[in-house]
């Protein structure tokens, strides 16, 4: 287990709810180790559960690309994870030097 890479969010997750409006965080974040190319976390919150995203793998503006492709396809009618969009009306919001979704 690597403990840094679970705690990364940690020091960085007041920020990245408030960037993407997400609410009150109601428990520990709980690190996905099953991610393939990109730091996941699971969050609660008073508005849900979400998946948040440390972006690691691509630059961000590909990352953004990315998202921008996923909530395309769910507007033509696929079934997709959408992505939230943050308070400022982007995918990505950079918190701490990194981009997260």
């Amino acid at each position: 287990m690597d403990e840094a890479r679970e705690n990364a969010l940690d020091r960085d997750l007041a920020a990245v709810t408030d960037a993407f409006g997400l609410g009150e965080v109601t428990g520990a974040p709980r690190y996905l180790a099953d991610g393939l190319m990109n730091r996941n976390w699971q969050i609660s919150t008073r508005r849900g559960r979400f998946a948040v995203k440390q972006i690691i793998d691509v630059p961000l503006e590909a990352a953004r690309r990315n998202l921008r492709t996923l909530s395309a396809l769910a507007a033509d009618g696929i079934p997709v994870c959408t992505p939230v969009i943050s308070t400022r009306g982007d995918t990505v919001t950079e918190v701490g030097g990194r981009g997260t979704a």
